[in-house]
């Protein structure tokens, strides 16, 4: 959301950038049909010491790097087309975190926008490795044939 469309905002849009802002975890970003971003949200434009403006007028795959511009342009234009897509792809700056894309239409397809809700899942990766890493253990130890190939377990798709 930019400054000049924050006092214009309805209560509902209101509620749901206050939700986004206090998210460390969550970036989301509103596109135009030339990939142009013309809103941007979420705790974590703050908490990583960006800011709104640093983005507004970007396009998309600008924001990417070069080394996975032509994937974010292919999901933004998947999403310009009604699709839902998903990324995951390591962050540049700084290059150790892990972000979780989902490209989706904004207001339906052939509308001319998008929007992109972008999460770092750093920890939460890091997390369901040590996981896993447990259960081998466990596995191993207890001499199960079945925890030790990981059978059981499964990542939420959320």
């Amino acid at each position: 959301m930019t400054a000049e469309t924050a006092d214009q905002a309805s209560p509902g849009e209101a509620s749901f950038q206050l939700l986004a802002e206090h998210l460390p975890d969550l970036v989301i970003f509103a596109f135009d049909a030339d990939l142009r971003i013309w809103a941007a949200t979420g705790g974590g434009i703050r908490a990583r010491g960006w800011t709104t403006g640093e983005f507004i007028g970007m396009t998309m795959p600008e924001i990417a790097g070069a080394t996975r511009a032509d994937d974010i342009r292919a999901c933004c234009l998947a999403a310009l087309a009604g699709e839902r897509t998903q990324l995951e792809m390591a962050g540049y700056e700084p290059p150790d975190r892990l972000w979780s894309l989902h490209f989706v239409p904004l207001g339906g397809p052939g509308t001319g926008d998008g929007m992109v809700l972008c999460r770092d899942v750093t920890e939460q990766r890091r997390a369901e490795e040590l996981l896993r890493a447990s259960q081998r253990q466990l596995a191993e130890a207890s001499g199960s044939p079945r925890l030790a190939a990981g059978s059981g377990t499964s990542r939420p798709t959320s």
